[in-house]
Protein backbone atom coordinates (compact mmCIF):
# COMPACT_ATOMS: atom_id res chain seq x y z
CA UNK A 1 0.00 0.00 0.00
CA UNK A 2 2.42 2.42 1.05
CA UNK A 3 4.45 1.85 -2.45
CA UNK A 4 1.59 3.22 -4.13
CA UNK A 5 0.83 6.09 -1.78
CA UNK A 6 4.23 7.26 -2.92
CA UNK A 7 4.46 6.90 -5.65
CA UNK A 8 0.72 9.00 -6.24
CA UNK A 9 2.71 11.70 -4.08
CA UNK A 10 5.56 11.53 -6.47
CA UNK A 11 3.32 11.97 -9.52
CA UNK A 12 1.65 15.04 -8.02
CA UNK A 13 5.23 16.37 -6.74
CA UNK A 14 6.45 15.88 -10.55
CA UNK A 15 2.94 17.79 -12.16
CA UNK A 16 3.58 20.62 -9.87
CA UNK A 17 7.50 20.87 -10.74
CA UNK A 18 5.75 21.31 -14.41
CA UNK A 19 3.09 23.89 -13.28
CA UNK A 20 6.25 25.85 -11.83
CA UNK A 21 8.34 25.66 -14.40
CA UNK A 22 6.08 26.20 -17.33
CA UNK A 23 4.05 28.67 -15.87
CA UNK A 24 5.50 30.38 -13.15
CA UNK A 25 8.94 30.81 -14.65
CA UNK A 26 11.16 28.88 -11.84
CA UNK A 27 14.46 27.00 -13.80
CA UNK A 28 14.86 23.90 -14.68
CA UNK A 29 17.15 23.29 -11.76
CA UNK A 30 14.30 23.14 -9.43
CA UNK A 31 13.29 19.73 -10.33
CA UNK A 32 16.68 18.13 -9.58
CA UNK A 33 16.87 20.13 -6.61
CA UNK A 34 13.32 18.81 -5.08
CA UNK A 35 14.07 15.23 -6.13
CA UNK A 36 17.27 15.02 -4.22
CA UNK A 37 14.87 16.34 -1.34
CA UNK A 38 11.97 14.29 -1.98
CA UNK A 39 13.98 11.26 -2.16
CA UNK A 40 15.85 11.72 0.77
CA UNK A 41 13.58 12.96 3.24
CA UNK A 42 10.80 9.78 1.56
CA UNK A 43 14.33 7.65 2.89
CA UNK A 44 14.12 9.34 6.40
CA UNK A 45 10.26 8.21 6.56
CA UNK A 46 10.85 4.69 6.89
CA UNK A 47 7.28 4.82 4.72
CA UNK A 48 8.86 2.07 2.46
CA UNK A 49 9.97 -0.08 5.06
CA UNK A 50 8.98 -3.95 5.75
CA UNK A 51 8.55 -2.71 9.66
CA UNK A 52 6.22 0.01 8.62
CA UNK A 53 4.39 -1.62 5.99
CA UNK A 54 3.96 -5.02 8.67
CA UNK A 55 2.83 -2.76 11.86
CA UNK A 56 0.68 -0.89 9.37
CA UNK A 57 -0.80 -4.17 8.13
CA UNK A 58 -1.29 -6.07 11.73
CA UNK A 59 -2.66 -2.78 12.74
CA UNK A 60 -5.40 -1.61 10.24
CA UNK A 61 -6.24 -5.08 8.55
CA UNK A 62 -8.95 -4.26 5.77
CA UNK A 63 -11.94 -5.91 6.08
CA UNK A 64 -12.91 -7.98 3.23
CA UNK A 65 -15.08 -6.74 0.44
CA UNK A 66 -18.65 -7.81 -0.05
CA UNK A 67 -20.64 -8.00 -2.87
CA UNK A 68 -21.46 -5.01 -4.19
CA UNK A 69 -19.31 -2.54 -2.65
CA UNK A 70 -16.39 -0.30 -3.29
CA UNK A 71 -12.89 -0.03 -1.66
CA UNK A 72 -14.41 3.30 0.22
CA UNK A 73 -17.77 1.77 0.67
CA UNK A 74 -16.63 -1.19 3.09
CA UNK A 75 -13.87 0.94 5.16
CA UNK A 76 -15.69 1.67 8.35
CA UNK A 77 -15.25 5.79 9.36
CA UNK A 78 -12.92 4.73 12.13
CA UNK A 79 -10.80 2.14 10.37
CA UNK A 80 -10.05 5.29 7.03
CA UNK A 81 -9.17 7.89 10.01
CA UNK A 82 -7.20 5.46 11.82
CA UNK A 83 -5.42 4.33 9.26
CA UNK A 84 -4.97 7.78 7.57
CA UNK A 85 -3.57 8.84 10.84
CA UNK A 86 -0.62 6.81 10.98
CA UNK A 87 0.00 7.28 7.18
CA UNK A 88 -0.02 10.98 7.23
CA UNK A 89 1.99 11.11 10.39
CA UNK A 90 5.12 9.40 8.57
CA UNK A 91 4.49 11.01 5.26
CA UNK A 92 1.76 13.96 5.01
CA UNK A 93 0.25 14.89 1.50
CA UNK A 94 1.50 18.21 2.91
CA UNK A 95 5.13 17.40 2.64
CA UNK A 96 4.82 17.67 -0.94
CA UNK A 97 4.48 21.67 -0.81
CA UNK A 98 6.80 21.56 1.88
CA UNK A 99 9.75 20.20 -0.24
CA UNK A 100 9.34 22.22 -3.25
CA UNK A 101 9.00 25.13 -0.77
CA UNK A 102 12.94 23.81 0.60
CA UNK A 103 13.88 23.65 -2.83
CA UNK A 104 12.83 27.30 -3.73
CA UNK A 105 14.64 28.79 -0.77
CA UNK A 106 17.61 26.42 -1.47
CA UNK A 107 18.01 28.26 -4.91
CA UNK A 108 17.03 31.27 -3.25
CA UNK A 109 14.30 32.02 -5.86
CA UNK A 110 12.01 35.16 -5.12
CA UNK A 111 9.03 33.27 -4.63
CA UNK A 112 7.22 33.23 -1.38
CA UNK A 113 5.17 30.65 0.59
CA UNK A 114 2.36 32.84 0.12
CA UNK A 115 2.61 32.42 -3.44
CA UNK A 116 2.90 28.56 -3.01
CA UNK A 117 -0.14 28.53 -1.34
CA UNK A 118 -1.98 30.73 -3.55
CA UNK A 119 -1.62 28.66 -6.45
CA UNK A 120 -2.51 25.60 -4.72
CA UNK A 121 -5.73 26.96 -3.39
CA UNK A 122 -6.77 28.71 -6.56
CA UNK A 123 -5.95 24.95 -8.39
CA UNK A 124 -2.88 26.37 -10.57
CA UNK A 125 -0.50 23.79 -8.27
CA UNK A 126 -2.12 20.07 -8.42
CA UNK A 127 -2.57 19.69 -4.95
CA UNK A 128 -6.19 19.88 -3.39
CA UNK A 129 -7.52 17.73 -6.37
CA UNK A 130 -4.52 14.64 -5.64
CA UNK A 131 -7.42 12.03 -5.76
CA UNK A 132 -8.10 12.67 -8.75
CA UNK A 133 -4.69 13.35 -10.51
CA UNK A 134 -3.87 9.69 -8.70
CA UNK A 135 -7.04 8.15 -10.87
CA UNK A 136 -5.26 5.62 -13.05
CA UNK A 137 -2.59 4.77 -9.94
CA UNK A 138 -5.13 4.00 -7.84
CA UNK A 139 -7.16 2.09 -10.61
CA UNK A 140 -3.44 -0.08 -10.92
CA UNK A 141 -2.96 -0.20 -7.58
CA UNK A 142 -6.62 -2.25 -7.19
CA UNK A 143 -6.15 -4.44 -10.46
CA UNK A 144 -2.70 -5.65 -7.96
CA UNK A 145 -4.43 -6.26 -5.34
CA UNK A 146 -3.78 -3.50 -3.02
CA UNK A 147 -6.54 -1.38 -1.46
CA UNK A 148 -5.41 2.17 -1.23
CA UNK A 149 -8.21 4.69 0.02
CA UNK A 150 -8.47 7.07 -2.42
CA UNK A 151 -9.74 9.26 1.05
CA UNK A 152 -5.56 8.86 2.15
CA UNK A 153 -4.66 10.87 -0.68
CA UNK A 154 -7.27 13.84 -0.02
CA UNK A 155 -5.66 17.02 1.56
CA UNK A 156 -8.00 18.57 4.46
CA UNK A 157 -7.35 21.70 2.71
CA UNK A 158 -3.86 24.19 2.47
CA UNK A 159 -1.81 24.69 5.30
CA UNK A 160 -0.92 28.06 6.89
CA UNK A 161 1.92 30.02 6.13
CA UNK A 162 3.70 29.29 9.33
CA UNK A 163 3.10 26.09 8.82
CA UNK A 164 4.66 25.50 5.71
CA UNK A 165 7.81 27.39 6.62
CA UNK A 166 7.93 25.54 9.98
CA UNK A 167 7.21 21.95 7.85
CA UNK A 168 10.19 22.85 5.07
CA UNK A 169 12.65 23.93 7.99
CA UNK A 170 11.69 20.61 9.77
CA UNK A 171 12.67 18.50 7.03
CA UNK A 172 16.13 20.72 6.08
CA UNK A 173 16.83 20.42 9.87
CA UNK A 174 16.43 16.48 9.31
CA UNK A 175 18.05 15.95 6.26
CA UNK A 176 21.00 18.33 7.66
CA UNK A 177 21.03 20.78 4.94
CA UNK A 178 23.31 23.83 4.68
CA UNK A 179 20.27 26.28 3.27
CA UNK A 180 21.23 29.70 2.30
CA UNK A 181 20.14 32.89 4.36
CA UNK A 182 17.35 34.73 2.84
CA UNK A 183 17.77 36.37 -0.63
CA UNK A 184 17.20 39.66 0.62
CA UNK A 185 17.52 41.84 -2.34
CA UNK A 186 15.17 39.50 -4.71
CA UNK A 187 12.49 39.74 -2.23
CA UNK A 188 12.69 43.71 -1.42
CA UNK A 189 12.99 44.35 -4.79
CA UNK A 190 9.63 42.17 -5.20
CA UNK A 191 8.19 43.92 -2.33
CA UNK A 192 8.46 46.95 -3.94
CA UNK A 193 7.45 45.93 -7.30
CA UNK A 194 4.17 44.67 -5.64
CA UNK A 195 3.35 47.63 -3.81
CA UNK A 196 3.96 49.70 -6.49
CA UNK A 197 6.28 52.01 -4.43
CA UNK A 198 9.23 53.71 -5.83
CA UNK A 199 12.52 51.70 -7.25
CA UNK A 200 14.85 54.15 -5.34
CA UNK A 201 14.03 52.72 -1.63
CA UNK A 202 15.59 49.04 -3.06
CA UNK A 203 19.00 50.52 -2.36
CA UNK A 204 18.47 52.29 0.79
CA UNK A 205 16.05 48.86 2.17
CA UNK A 206 18.79 46.81 1.14
CA UNK A 207 21.39 48.77 2.68
CA UNK A 208 20.10 48.78 6.29
CA UNK A 209 18.98 44.92 6.06
CA UNK A 210 22.92 44.65 5.65
CA UNK A 211 24.09 46.85 8.44
CA UNK A 212 21.33 45.86 10.92
CA UNK A 213 19.68 42.51 10.43
CA UNK A 214 22.04 40.37 7.94
CA UNK A 215 23.68 38.61 10.74
CA UNK A 216 21.18 37.62 12.82
CA UNK A 217 18.73 34.61 13.20
CA UNK A 218 15.83 36.29 11.05
CA UNK A 219 17.75 35.93 7.99
CA UNK A 220 17.58 32.00 7.91
CA UNK A 221 14.62 29.72 7.51
CA UNK A 222 13.57 28.59 11.35
CA UNK A 223 10.50 26.97 12.87
CA UNK A 224 10.02 30.17 14.59
CA UNK A 225 6.93 32.77 14.00
CA UNK A 226 8.91 35.32 15.35
CA UNK A 227 11.46 34.58 13.35
CA UNK A 228 9.14 34.49 9.67
CA UNK A 229 12.23 35.91 7.26
CA UNK A 230 9.33 37.27 4.90
CA UNK A 231 8.10 39.31 7.93
CA UNK A 232 11.29 40.47 8.88
CA UNK A 233 12.19 41.85 5.63
CA UNK A 234 8.46 43.94 5.26
CA UNK A 235 9.60 45.33 8.66
CA UNK A 236 12.86 46.51 6.93
CA UNK A 237 10.91 48.30 3.96
CA UNK A 238 9.19 49.59 6.49
CA UNK A 239 11.46 51.47 8.40
CA UNK A 240 12.90 52.68 5.36
CA UNK A 241 9.71 53.87 4.35
CA UNK A 242 9.69 55.77 7.58
CA UNK A 243 12.88 57.33 7.27
CA UNK A 244 12.65 58.41 3.54
CA UNK A 245 9.14 59.40 3.38
CA UNK A 246 8.37 60.65 7.20
CA UNK A 247 5.51 58.56 7.38
CA UNK A 248 5.27 58.46 11.18
CA UNK A 249 6.09 62.37 11.32
CA UNK A 250 3.21 64.49 10.03
CA UNK A 251 4.46 67.96 10.73
CA UNK A 252 7.52 67.07 8.16
CA UNK A 253 5.10 66.29 5.49
CA UNK A 254 5.86 68.85 2.51
CA UNK A 255 2.58 69.82 0.89
CA UNK A 256 2.40 68.05 -1.65
CA UNK A 257 3.01 64.48 -0.25
CA UNK A 258 1.83 60.97 -1.79
CA UNK A 259 -1.66 60.52 -0.26
CA UNK A 260 -0.57 57.20 1.37
CA UNK A 261 -4.34 56.54 2.44
CA UNK A 262 -5.33 56.56 -1.19
CA UNK A 263 -2.31 54.12 -1.60
CA UNK A 264 -3.25 51.87 0.83
CA UNK A 265 -6.96 51.36 0.01
CA UNK A 266 -5.69 50.99 -3.86
CA UNK A 267 -3.19 47.73 -2.77
CA UNK A 268 -5.92 46.68 -0.30
CA UNK A 269 -8.41 46.72 -3.08
CA UNK A 270 -6.35 44.37 -5.45
CA UNK A 271 -4.29 42.48 -2.67
CA UNK A 272 -4.55 38.77 -3.96
CA UNK A 273 -4.67 37.09 -0.92
CA UNK A 274 -4.69 33.43 0.30
CA UNK A 275 -6.66 33.07 -3.00
CA UNK A 276 -8.76 35.28 -5.76
CA UNK A 277 -12.12 33.42 -5.48
CA UNK A 278 -14.89 34.59 -2.77
CA UNK A 279 -14.54 34.33 0.87
CA UNK A 280 -18.26 35.29 1.50
CA UNK A 281 -21.62 34.62 0.26
CA UNK A 282 -22.11 38.19 -0.76
CA UNK A 283 -18.81 37.94 -2.74
CA UNK A 284 -19.98 35.00 -4.48
CA UNK A 285 -23.38 37.01 -5.31
CA UNK A 286 -21.45 39.60 -6.67
CA UNK A 287 -20.04 37.70 -9.10
CA UNK A 288 -20.69 37.69 -12.72
CA UNK A 289 -22.01 34.65 -14.68
CA UNK A 290 -18.77 33.85 -16.27
CA UNK A 291 -17.05 34.08 -12.84
CA UNK A 292 -19.45 32.46 -10.80
CA UNK A 293 -19.15 29.59 -13.36
CA UNK A 294 -15.60 29.31 -13.06
CA UNK A 295 -16.07 29.25 -9.73
CA UNK A 296 -18.01 26.27 -9.74
CA UNK A 297 -15.80 24.78 -12.32
CA UNK A 298 -12.99 24.92 -9.35
CA UNK A 299 -14.65 23.70 -6.77
CA UNK A 300 -15.91 20.53 -8.99
CA UNK A 301 -12.06 20.23 -9.95
CA UNK A 302 -9.65 20.91 -6.80
CA UNK A 303 -12.14 21.03 -3.73
CA UNK A 304 -14.61 18.95 -4.35
CA UNK A 305 -12.72 16.55 -6.97
CA UNK A 306 -13.41 12.98 -7.14
CA UNK A 307 -16.68 13.08 -4.95
CA UNK A 308 -19.83 12.46 -6.19
CA UNK A 309 -23.66 13.55 -5.46
CA UNK A 310 -24.93 11.16 -2.34
CA UNK A 311 -27.84 9.06 -3.70
CA UNK A 312 -31.32 11.33 -3.37
CA UNK A 313 -29.60 14.90 -3.44
CA UNK A 314 -28.88 14.96 -6.84
CA UNK A 315 -32.15 17.03 -7.55
CA UNK A 316 -31.64 18.88 -4.26
CA UNK A 317 -28.37 19.80 -5.69
CA UNK A 318 -29.95 20.37 -8.94
CA UNK A 319 -32.01 22.63 -7.87
CA UNK A 320 -29.55 25.24 -5.08
CA UNK A 321 -27.91 25.52 -8.13
CA UNK A 322 -31.03 26.67 -10.16
CA UNK A 323 -31.87 28.96 -6.57
CA UNK A 324 -28.44 30.35 -6.24
CA UNK A 325 -28.13 31.69 -10.41
CA UNK A 326 -31.99 33.30 -10.47
CA UNK A 327 -31.02 34.48 -7.08
CA UNK A 328 -27.96 36.37 -8.60
CA UNK A 329 -29.64 37.89 -12.03
CA UNK A 330 -32.84 38.83 -9.85
CA UNK A 331 -31.13 41.39 -7.44
CA UNK A 332 -28.69 42.25 -9.56
CA UNK A 333 -25.92 41.53 -8.00
CA UNK A 334 -23.12 41.04 -10.33
CA UNK A 335 -19.89 42.79 -10.36
CA UNK A 336 -20.98 44.54 -13.78
CA UNK A 337 -23.50 46.34 -12.07
CA UNK A 338 -21.64 47.22 -8.54
CA UNK A 339 -20.99 50.36 -7.55
CA UNK A 340 -17.80 51.61 -8.25
CA UNK A 341 -17.76 53.67 -5.07
CA UNK A 342 -17.99 50.96 -2.66
CA UNK A 343 -14.53 50.77 -1.96
CA UNK A 344 -13.92 49.19 1.49
CA UNK A 345 -12.76 51.64 4.11
CA UNK A 346 -9.10 50.81 5.71
CA UNK A 347 -10.30 49.20 9.47
CA UNK A 348 -8.22 49.64 12.02
CA UNK A 349 -10.40 48.72 14.81
CA UNK A 350 -9.49 45.35 16.47
CA UNK A 351 -5.58 45.39 15.12
CA UNK A 352 -3.94 46.99 18.08
CA UNK A 353 -2.47 49.53 15.45
CA UNK A 354 -4.95 51.91 15.09
CA UNK A 355 -4.44 55.82 14.44
CA UNK A 356 -3.62 58.14 16.94
CA UNK A 357 -3.49 55.79 19.69
CA UNK A 358 -0.15 55.65 21.62
CA UNK A 359 2.61 53.39 22.54
CA UNK A 360 5.52 53.11 24.04
CA UNK A 361 9.03 52.35 23.26
CA UNK A 362 11.84 51.59 25.52
CA UNK A 363 15.33 53.73 24.53
CA UNK A 364 18.55 52.57 24.97
CA UNK A 365 18.74 55.30 27.77
CA UNK A 366 16.49 52.72 29.77
CA UNK A 367 13.68 55.40 29.43
CA UNK A 368 10.26 55.12 28.13
CA UNK A 369 8.89 57.32 25.17
CA UNK A 370 5.62 57.68 23.77
CA UNK A 371 4.77 58.09 20.33
CA UNK A 372 1.54 58.71 19.15
CA UNK A 373 1.15 56.71 15.68
CA UNK A 374 0.53 58.54 12.49
CA UNK A 375 -2.96 57.50 10.48
CA UNK A 376 -0.37 57.38 7.61
CA UNK A 377 1.90 55.31 8.71
CA UNK A 378 -1.15 53.21 10.01
CA UNK A 379 -1.85 53.01 6.50
CA UNK A 380 0.78 51.69 4.95
CA UNK A 381 1.27 49.56 8.11
CA UNK A 382 -2.28 47.54 7.15
CA UNK A 383 -1.59 47.21 3.73
CA UNK A 384 1.86 45.66 3.79
CA UNK A 385 0.65 43.36 6.46
CA UNK A 386 -2.03 42.31 4.15
CA UNK A 387 0.10 41.74 1.48
CA UNK A 388 2.12 38.99 3.82
CA UNK A 389 -1.37 37.84 5.24
CA UNK A 390 -0.45 38.94 8.45
CA UNK A 391 -1.84 41.31 11.03
CA UNK A 392 -1.19 44.84 11.55
CA UNK A 393 -0.26 44.54 15.24
CA UNK A 394 2.52 42.14 14.57
CA UNK A 395 4.38 43.47 11.85
CA UNK A 396 4.12 46.16 14.06
CA UNK A 397 5.76 44.57 17.02
CA UNK A 398 8.28 43.16 14.16
CA UNK A 399 9.18 46.90 13.26
CA UNK A 400 9.55 48.67 16.89
CA UNK A 401 11.96 45.44 17.64
CA UNK A 402 14.04 46.43 14.76
CA UNK A 403 13.87 49.85 15.32
CA UNK A 404 14.71 49.30 19.14
CA UNK A 405 18.07 47.29 17.73
CA UNK A 406 19.41 50.27 15.14
CA UNK A 407 18.67 52.82 18.43
CA UNK A 408 20.76 50.14 20.36
CA UNK A 409 23.60 49.54 17.98
CA UNK A 410 24.30 53.59 17.09
CA UNK A 411 23.82 53.71 21.33
CA UNK A 412 26.81 51.49 21.29
CA UNK A 413 29.11 52.79 18.40
CA UNK A 414 28.59 56.10 19.77
CA UNK A 415 29.92 54.48 23.33
CA UNK A 416 33.02 53.39 21.52
CA UNK A 417 34.19 56.13 19.43
CA UNK A 418 33.74 58.19 22.59
CA UNK A 419 36.52 56.02 24.42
Amino acid sequence: MMLWYSRCLHHALQEELSVLQTQCGLGASLSSVVRRIWLANLAESSILTQNFSRTLEQSFEAPPLQEHETVESSRKPVWRTALKAAVWKALHPDTMLAVVFLGIWFLREAVTPMDMLRWASDGRLPFLNLPALSAELLQSAQEAGCTLPPSLLQPTGVMSVQGLVAMAAQIGSRLQMRLPPVNAGALLHRYIQDLALPEELAPAALRLFDIYMSGSPQVWLQDDIFLHPYAHLMAVLLVTLKLCCHLDVPAAQPPHAHDWQAWARAILQRCPGPHSFPATALDAAAMSDEDFGAYVEYLQATVFSGETVPDGLGEIVKAIKQKAISGRSQDGTNHQGRDKSCIPKIEFGGSGCEAGTSYRMACVTDASTEHRLGADYVAVLTACAAHLWLQPSFLHRLVCQLEMNMGKLEADLATKIGR
